[in-house]
């Protein structure tokens, strides 16, 4: 697996004589859901004149896949497999309780309903 460099998470580990850091793919995960959540809110403000997106998973997953999602899933997604997963935690999410929203940031959720039960692993 290529080294995914993340400053500030985990432990480090040299890498043909660079320091990489190793973090798992669960926070690889949650790093990239955030950076997709702000690029998509800049895309919603700058091209849509801030009109809600009703495309929104559709758009994620896109921007998801570009970013190599699939490499912390380990497993090939489709775009239209992913924006329905997107789309089915969202409402599994919203269904939560106010109390358990807060408690539960989203990108923690989605990370949870997105990896596999029994995935452990590291990136390096």
């Amino acid at each position: 697996m290529d080294p995914v460099p993340m400053p500030g998470f985990g432990s480090t580990a040299t890498n043909n004589g660079r320091e990489t850091a190793i973090i798992s793919s669960h926070a690889a995960l949650i790093i990239l859901l955030i950076k997709a959540g702000r690029a998509h809110h800049k895309f919603q403000t700058q091209q849509l004149e801030g009109v809600r997106s009703p495309n929104w998973p559709t758009w994620h997953a896109r921007f998801l896949l570009e970013q190599n999602i699939n490499q912390l899933l380990e497993t090939e997604v489709s775009p239209e497999q992913l924006a329905q997963r997107l789309e089915a935690i969202h409402k599994d999410y919203l269904a939560l309780s106010d109390r358990e929203q807060q408690a539960t940031h989203w990108p923690d959720y989605y990370a949870d309903c997105l990896l596999p039960q029994d995935h452990t692993g590291d990136i390096v």
